[in-house]
């Protein structure tokens, strides 16, 4: 029998995926004309440069509606991360019942219900992206690297972030005593503890990986202008990259700025009834959703940094792309 969360979990998939799929028909037919008002990133400045001033606004339709097929998948695979997320609580839940300790492992079905949004997001945009229409007037992708698309910072840190709320997890297995309640349950799972912070770890990699995918995949095909085929596709797919990465940097921001105040297992030194603790928290907090809104941001122009495509305040391409 599912638990409330995993009862939870297994609606809110269910519900994106439901949400996801008529968006995903609608955008796939043929015909599809996207709405002026439709919500697509800006082209980078060196991309609106790129085709001739009478040709701009039909290039500016084509992606619309290029990004908006492969883009529409992400929504399905995270509903599908969730569930999945869902099924592995399950069977974990049934393990510590068959072994007689009669408790569910609550304390990670946030990582996994945040591990699978992360997952679905790497996975759905990398699926996106293979199923755009190959471009076969060019040999090379745009990029040779992820770091051509994106800031080694904006790869860096939800690694970062994650790697923290991992070593809060080692300090507090070794230096803080355990509830009373919990050690059957550790001595028979002793990797419970860092449960919560490596289901996060390995779901971000994961993520990265997808994002490297997405980076050196063959050449696709967003719109029908050669003469700006290549730039095009560097920003596309630095816009998806950006949203791969904006997730994991949101969820386990929030996360982990909890985990500095929770015993998770053990007892609590940190609480909120520590005066000093909640300004922090919510400083940690705002700090990781204005980190992630940057990303956003600046992901939408399709540039975040990279070696090829700078920053949203350069009005070209870099050096490098030009050369």
């Amino acid at each position: 029998m599912l638990s409330y969360v995993q009862w939870f979990m297994v609606i809110f998939g269910a519900l994106i995926i439901l949400a996801g799929v008529p968006w995903l028909l609608f955008v796939q037919r043929r015909g599809y004309e996207p709405k002026t008002t439709s919500q697509m990133p800006p082209l980078a400045p060196y991309v609106q440069a790129a085709p001739e001033p009478a040709h701009a606004e039909e290039l500016r339709r084509e992606v619309k509606i290029a990004f908006q097929r492969a883009y529409a998948w992400t929504p399905i695979s995270m509903g599908a991360g969730v569930i999945l997320g869902a099924g592995i609580q399950f069977a974990l839940d049934r393990v510590t019942a068959s072994s007689g300790f009669g408790y569910t492992l609550t304390p990670i079905e946030s990582s996994l219900f945040f591990g699978g949004m992360i997952l679905g997001a790497g996975v759905g945009a990398l699926f996106g992206t293979g199923l755009a229409p190959r471009d076969l007037r060019r040999a090379h992708p745009p990029a040779r690297r992820l770091t051509d698309l994106v800031s080694p910072l904006i790869v860096l840190t939800p690694l970062a972030l994650v790697s923290i709320s991992l070593s809060f997890a080692l300090y507090r297995a070794a230096h803080l005593p355990l509830y009373p309640f919990a050690v059957p349950l550790v001595r028979a799972f002793p990797w419970l503890p860092y449960g919560q912070s490596l289901i996060l770890l390995g779901a971000v990699i994961i993520a990265c990986v997808c994002a490297v995918a997405i980076a050196g995949i063959a050449p696709r095909r967003w719109t029908s202008q050669g003469n700006a085929a290549e730039a095009v596709d560097r920003s596309c797919r630095t816009t998806l990259i950006g949203q791969v990465l904006l997730t994991p940097t949101w969820f386990t921001g929030l996360l982990i700025a909890d985990s500095t105040g929770s015993g998770y297992l053990h007892m609590q030194t940190l609480s909120y009834a520590n005066s000093w603790h909640t300004p922090v928290y919510t400083i940690a907090a705002l700090s990781i959703v204005g980190l992630g809104a940057l990303v956003l941001y600046f992901g939408r122009s399709g540039q975040l940094g990279g070696r090829l495509t700078g920053w949203p305040w350069q009005g070209r391409a870099t050096p490098q792309a030009a050369g």
